[in-house]
């Protein structure tokens, strides 16, 4: 298991798998920090997912790649 932490506006310890990594972006203008979790098919498929609960809790959406990197390349 590995541990995200980060530090910002909110702080957050979340055991997550090796299936798992984050990237930096900005929400509403805001420093913002976001999981992946795994890759998946379809949109149906990765909602289907089981996720463990660290991450369930904390609410998650399914995302495309494409969203991701566009997410990213807006901060650079």
């Amino acid at each position: 298991t590995r541990y995200i932490s980060v530090t910002g506006v909110q702080t957050c310890a979340l055991p997550i798998s090796e299936s798992a990594a984050y990237f930096f972006s900005e929400r509403d203008g805001n420093p913002w920090y976001a999981v992946t979790y795994g890759s998946y098919a379809t949109r149906a498929e990765a909602n289907a997912a089981t996720l463990p609960p660290s991450l369930r809790d904390v609410k998650p959406w399914v995302r495309t790649f494409g969203g991701i990197h566009n997410a990213i390349r807006a901060v650079r």
